[in-house]
Formats: C-alpha cells, structure tokens, sequence
C-alpha cells in the first residue's frame, strides 16, 4: 500500500480535498477510519480561515468528512505590514520580494490574489514552521501507520488564479525536499502537482485573476528547462477539453479528486496510467531561440465517468421522503363527524378534563383525586355514619374544623390555593399538550389540519360554554356569601343537636333525624366551600388557556404558510440534488439517476412506514435541539426552528442510512443499476460511448503551435470498471462480463479495460504528457491579459528570476 499525502492550498486545494473524502466515505463502510486508506493523510493550507466553514455538506452517508485540527494551517498575514512597506529592510525576503506596497492595502485575511504576498505569507516564519510541524506531522504520522512500506506519493493542488495557491505551491514544493519529505529521483517517491487554470470567460474577479496563471506557467516553464522543476509530473488542467466543451470551474475538484482516488485505490488502472508519468525518457527541450525554451514535462489528463452516486441518491430518496411527510401535513382530508366527541375523548390527556379543571386532576400528570363533589359527601360518611347516641353534639364541631383543614392533608382552601400558585405553568403544559394533539390531528391520515382546526373550535366551546360558565356559578361574591351561609346553617344545626342530646329522654328517631340533617348540612357546606375554591382554580386556568388557544388556531394559518414554503424549500433542494448541484460540483458524463428512477425507488417503501419513522426522529431531535422532552411531535415548534427544511432533510437522510429503512442504498452498486436501468445492448453502449466521448483531455491544443515542431506527445487511455460480478442478467449473464462486451463493442480494446474497487463509477481517464505549455489554446489569451498587467512585480513569486524567464511562444509570422 502507497503512502499518499495530499496538500491542498487555497479553495481549489480545499474542494478536492472535500471531494476524494467524499469518494472514500462513498466507497468504504468505515470511510475515512477504513483501514484500505490507512495510508492517506491530508494537509490543508489557506489564508482564509472561513473558507472550510463556508463548505457545506461535510458528511457523507451519515460518516463526518470535515477536516480536523490537525489537517488544517490557516496562515495570514496579519504581521506582515513592514515586510510589505519595506522589503530591502529584512534579509530573508529582500532577495526576492518585488515592490508590492501600491497594492497589497492592509495586510491581513487573504492573500489578496497577489502572487508574491501569498508567497511572503507562506514564508513568514511563524507561517512557515506551522506548515512544516502540520506536514512532517502527516508523514510521521503514514510511516507509523506503514512503517515498512518505501513507496511515496505526494499530491499538491491549487488554483494559479489566486494569491494563494499560485504564491505557495511552488516555494512548499521546494521546501519538501529541503525538508527531507520528499526526496527527489527516487523511483519509490513520486510528486504530482494538479495546478488549476482559469475560464477565459469569468468576470468579476481581480485584475490579476488571469495574468497570475500566465506568470506562474513562465516559472514553471523556466524551473522545467533548467530542470529545478521539484515535480515528477505537473498536471495543467483547465475547464475546457479538448473538443471545447466547457467542463465548469467548480467541477474540476471533483475530477481532479476522481483522478487521485483511481490512484489511491491502486490496481492495474493506476498503474497503467502511472506508467507514462513515470518514465524517465520523457521530458527534454524545445526551441532553437535561447529566449524560447520549452520544457516538454507538463501533462494534462481528462476523466469522464457512468455512475451512481449513492450519496447522491440517498439524499434524493431522502428529499422525496421529507417532501413526503411535509406534504402530507398539508393534506386536506374529509373532517370526520363526531368532532366532539373525539375532544371529549381526548380532555383527559390534555390535562383539561373537567377534573382538571377544576383542580381534582393533577395538571402535570401526578396523583389524580376524586371529584370533590364525590370525594367530600364519602368522608363526611365515613366520620358521622360511626357516631352513637349523644355523640352528634361534642363530635359536629371537631369533625368538620379535621375535615375541612385535613382535606387531601392540606385542607380545602390550600389545596386549591396551591393549585393556583401552579395555575400559569398548569396553563402552559395544558396548551402545549394541545399543540401535540393538534399535531397528532394534522399528522394523522384519517383527519388532517382542516380538522384540527375544527378540533381546536370543538374545544374552545367546551372550555368556554362548559367548564368555564361551570366554574363561574361557582365562584364569585354571591358564591362566597353562600359558603358563610352554609357554615352558619351547619353551626346552627350542631348547636340544635347537642340541645337535643341533653334532654333526659332522646327517642331513636329523633337521633336518627339529627344525624341525617347533620350529615347533609356538613356535607353541603364543605362541598359548597370546596367548589368556591375549586372555581376560582378553575377560573384563573381557563383565564390562561382560552386565550392561548384562540392564538393556536391563528398560528395554524401562519403555520400553514410556513409549511407551504418549507415544502418548496425541499423541492428545490431535490432537484438541485438531482442536477448534481447539490454537492457543488458535477460528475462528468452520465449519473443513472434521475425523477423516474427515484420515483420507483422512493415510492418501493410505503409511507405508512416511512412518515412516522421519520416524525419519530424528528421528535428526537427537537427535543435534543430544544433541550426538553416532547410525548409526541410538536409541529408548531418545528416550524419555529431555523432551517427547518435543512432539519427535515438531514432527519430523512439519517434515517435512510439506518437499519429501519426500507431502502437498503448502500448494497445497490453501479452494474445492478445500470443493466435493470438500460436492459438492452444498445443503451448501454450509447450511455458508454456518450462517456468516452467526454473523456478528452481538460485543455484545449492549438493547432498551427502543435504543428510548428515535430513533438512526439504520448498518450494513454484506461477504462476503470467496478471488481465486482453485479447481479445477473435476464439472460443469466454476469453484470461486468455484459459491461465489459459493451465496451468492447464502442471500440475500448480489452487491454484497457481494467477493474478497480470504485462500486459506483465505470470511470473513462486519457492521459496526455510531453507538451510545450504554448499547445494550450488559452495561453494566448493569458498572454495578452499578462502583457496588459502593469506591475508585472506582483504577478511572479521571485524578482531575481523574472528576467531570466523564456518567453513561451515561438516566433511570430512577423518575427519569421
């Protein structure tokens, strides 16, 4: 196994190294901690500290890519404002720092698209030991991995646009081998750069966006000829092939981390194409003029490829399924008739049964009492029904001061007083389990929200025009008096009693109607008492949750609205997902994948399965996000959480990605997909062909400079398929033998046709070496914007080579 480090600088450096994460995430079930890429190690190197986290999806298939700690070096050039201003005053830099104080501003975050500032930032001291403790880090830490294993690979990639990469890449090249890394003309250690040209066609950008790549080229030409050039093989790769078709700036990371991954994988493709970078022959001079010499060591490669991202599927699958629960939120369904009675049924759960209400309940579902209407008459049984002759009298006083301040061991007046010290956060727990009901009713697929919104009518009525009216007749000024009234009857009754007991003669059926009247006044007055108290509860409840409700049932339309957008949002997410956008960057050929396909395998799952699987995690993470504990799903404050649809997607994918799904994404490869998909020879081949014919190199030649010296350029083609057997065919075939007969008939020669480990992609790679850097078309363009550039000191990383440079064209028809 090939020790590989890969050094990104700058945002190109970054995106590629985003996307080869994402191909090792795709490709192995324990991704980046797989023990078939033990032997890879990652450096990223940038002057803008925000520009990883500006990067969006840095998981894949539910495995974290992002970068750590230690893959990163956020460089700036905060100290640097005297170096800038006055050069000839430090020895390091004055060598070689060209003026460039007119248009470096104030030093700091980005190197500013200004070549030599990118570099002097890199050189920095401080900068610089932090570069070189990360990166010798990143090869201690490979040889502790393979301690036995001599073969090296050390893969840089930049963009020359900008200041940064186009400032750094060369000085760090250099300094690898200074620094004992990387040891030149070993046949076991090779060094790849992949350096990034620009579209001719972009705006917007810096004045020096297309006269850096220009200058940076001269150098390499130069450090070529003189055969200083620190790289086994410099790969210049521009968004336009060969055949100008446009490939797209933001897509040549993803192609570029294709090309690294075929080699970090190995095998017999790598190797061939490996083959022509390593042999020593090629290379030399080219030009008679001393002011025109060529370097022939630049290469270039063009990858096209047949896949099937699972990612990207997953996450389509994942999409149709969020839009799936969010649209049936929306639904609206035939309102079912016994809406009352459904409330009624549920009252108890809501915490605002009429026992709740009035206070008799527990509102946070404690300890429940009886009705006090009930629960008073049988302890007022239970302390008179026991009482003899002459006992009525000493006992009636005693009886009623133990029941009426013993009651539920608080006594009435502060059982319910406490009750209504709790009243607010009773209020708040009720309405929120009514927010759950609500959610319940819009969730369910026999009702929907236009019955939850009659169901928040059904119990506001119930409230209003029940409980509360109820409570009112129980509560209140004359209710008070009443309760004085009762207690002064009952007082009077003992009072009578205890005359009737001392007469020397007491008839049974005179103690037996004592008695009864002294049941029934006691049992009136601690009933009346305690209804008065239990009212007034009530009333301060209901104060609170009428009013919350009302504001529910006009959240539901602005809830409405917010689902409706959310929806949308999701939408254009999936389609985004599926033009291949959504990972900003875009395969180069055919994705077998497209509305049809995850129609058929979105809807293989049903969604009686995968809606509430899917609200169930949703519930778990609302809670996890919120801190607090949810029964069910609250719909009310998911729509409330930022990003929602972001949330909804991320919780479809989880679950996609579990072992519940219905859809097992991960067992699918690329042969299954491809012959169900395209069941007949001939659309297969139109697909593959479609894909070689995209395969052309990613620059474009010149023709009259190819032909102005006879250059014996070499090339190589490879076919990389999946090493795996596939499913059989209809005709009892094997998946790779019918691909690889497919191939074969578009003209691939078996020889090239190579298996490698990558499950997902038949992957097309040309190769192209031995070229003058004038072959490539844009150069010309380069030039013109280069010779345009006045202050050609901020477009080359050394002042003291700058006049040493060879011009990179031939001689001009006026020149001849």
């Amino acid at each position: 196994m090939t020790k590989n480090m890969i050094i990104g600088i700058g945002g190109t450096g970054l995106s590629a190294i985003r996307e080869l994460r994402r191909l090792i995430a795709e490709r192995y079930e324990k991704g980046l901690d797989d023990p078939a890429v033990s032997g890879v190690r990652f450096v990223y190197i940038d002057t803008d500290g925000e520009d990883a986290n500006r990067r969006s999806n840095w998981t894949v298939l539910g495995k974290d890519i992002s970068l750590k700690k230690g893959e990163r070096v956020i460089v700036t050039g905060d100290q640097l404002g005297p170096m800038v201003q006055r050069p000839n005053d430090y020895d390091d830099v004055k060598s070689w720092l060209p003026s460039i104080s007119d248009y470096v501003g104030a030093p700091g975050e980005g190197a500013k698209g200004i070549r030599p500032y990118g570099r002097l930032i890199y050189e920095y001291s401080k900068n610089k030991n932090e570069i070189r403790s990360r990166i010798l880090a990143a090869r201690d830490s490979l040889n502790q991995a393979l301690p036995h294993e001599p073969a090296w690979r050390f893969y840089i990639v930049c963009s020359l646009s900008g200041g940064t990469g186009s400032g750094m890449f060369l000085p760090l090249a250099h300094d690898l081998i200074k620094w004992d890394v990387f040891k030149r003309d070993m046949a076991a250690q090779k060094m790849r750069a992949f350096l990034v040209l620009p579209p001719l066609t972009i705006a917007g950008r810096h004045d020096r966006y297309h006269a850096n790549p220009f200058g940076a080229l001269k150098e390499l030409n130069y450090q070529g000829v003189e055969g200083t050039l620190p790289f086994s093989g410099t790969y210049l790769i521009e968004p336009m092939n060969e055949r100008g078709n446009e490939i797209g700036l933001d897509n040549l990371p993803l192609l570029i981390a294709q090309r690294l991954f075929l080699n970090i994988q190995g095998g017999e493709a790598a190797a061939r194409i490996d083959g022509l970078m390593d042999n020593p022959n090629l290379g030399g001079l080219e030009g008679d003029d001393t002011r025109r010499r060529h370097a022939l060591c630049f290469s270039s490669f063009g990858l096209s490829s047949v896949s099937y991202p699972r990612e990207t599927i997953a996450r389509s699958v994942a999409l149709e399924w969020a839009a799936g629960v969010t649209a049936g939120w929306l639904m609206e369904r035939d309102t079912p008739q016994n809406v009352n009675q459904i409330v009624k049924n549920d009252l108890s759960r809501l915490r605002l049964s009429r026992l709740h209400v009035n206070g008799d309940g527990d509102p946070f579902g404690g300890k429940d009492f009886a009705p006090y209407e009930n629960e008073i008459p049988n302890l007022v049984d239970e302390r008179i029904v026991p009482l003899q002759k002459r006992q009525l009298g000493p006992a009636g006083h005693k009886i009623r001061e133990e029941l009426e301040t013993g009651f539920r061991e608080q006594g009435i007046e502060n059982f319910y007083q406490q009750r209504e010290k709790d009243a607010k956060r009773a209020a708040e727990h009720a309405v929120n389990q009514v927010r759950l009901s609500v959610s319940r009713q819009i969730r369910d697929g026999s009702r929907g929200i236009r019955f939850a919104k009659e169901y928040l009518s059904e119990l506001l009525l119930i409230l209003e025009k029940e409980w509360k009216q109820e409570a009112s007749g129980r509560y209140g000024d004359a209710a008070q008096r009443q309760v004085a009234l009762f207690q002064s009857n009952y007082g009077e009754t003992v009072n009578s009693i205890s005359q009737h007991e001392q007469k020397y003669v007491y008839f049974d059926s005179e103690f037996a109607r004592d008695k009864s009247n002294m049941d029934d006044e006691l049992k009136a007055y601690l009933t009346k008492k305690a209804g008065y108290w239990s009212g007034k509860y009530a009333m301060t409840l209901l104060d609170a949750v009428i009013p919350a409700i009302v504001k529910l049932k006009a959240e539901l339309d602005v809830w409405h609205g917010k689902v409706t957008d959310t929806l949308g949002k999701i939408r254009g997410r999936l389609q985004l997902s599926l033009d291949g956008r959504a990972q900003d960057a875009r395969e180069n050929g055919t994705v077998i994948f497209d509305m049809s396909v995850l129609g058929k395998l979105a809807k293989s799952a049903s969604p009686e399965v995968v809606n509430p699987a899917i609200e169930q995690r949703l519930r778990d993470r609302l809670a996890a996000a919120l801190e607090r504990q949810f029964d069910d799903l609250d719909l009310f404050a998911l729509m409330e959480q930022h990003d929602v649809d972001a949330m909804l997607e991320q919780t479809a994918f989880d679950f996609i990605l579990s072992p519940e799904s219905p859809i097992d994404i991960r067992r699918t490869n690329l042969y299954d997909r491809f012959v169900t998909d395209y069941p007949t020879p001939k659309a297969r081949q139109e697909v593959l062909a479609q894909a070689q014919a995209l395969s052309d190199v990613f620059t474009r030649s010149v023709p009259e400079e190819v032909g102005r010296r006879p250059i014996h350029i070499v090339e190589a083609s490879v076919v990389s398929i999946p090493n795996v057997i596939g499913r059989m065919t209809k005709d009892n075939q094997e998946a790779q033998s019918v691909v690889r007969a497919d191939l074969e008939a578009i003209g691939v020669p078996n020889g090239q046709i190579q298996a490698t480990q990558d499950v997902e992609r038949i992957i097309f790679v040309r190769e192209k070496q031995a070229f003058p850097i004038r072959f490539i078309e844009s150069m010309k363009r380069l030039k013109e914007r280069y010779d345009a550039y006045p202050f050609k000191e901020a477009l080359h990383i050394d002042k003291e080579e700058v006049p040493k440079l060879y011009e990179l064209f031939l001689l001009s028809e006026k020149e001849r």
